[in-house]
């Protein structure tokens, strides 16, 4: 937030780079928000619920990133 805030006060937009999951929570709290870049690192299996194929809404979840993880697929990772 305080990068976010930084580039507010000098007029520039806020894009995120990589794990869009995780911030697409902050493009939501940032009044400077310009793109989200979405590309794959794999982490889709791990993710409970993914962002849906053009469409970046928060989760209406508890605070910080909001992201549920599938511990299944992340325990079968230690077999």
């Amino acid at each position: 937030m305080k990068v976010a805030h930084l580039a507010e006060a000098y007029n520039l937009p806020l894009t995120s780079h990589g794990v869009h999951d995780l911030t697409v929570h902050l493009l939501a709290a940032a009044p400077n928000r310009s793109y989200l870049e979405v590309h794959g690192f794999g982490l889709d299996r791990f993710i409970a619920e993914t962002l849906s194929s053009g469409t970046a809404t928060r989760s209406a979840g508890p605070a910080g990133h909001g992201v549920a993880f599938d511990w299944a697929a992340l325990d079968a990772l230690g077999d």
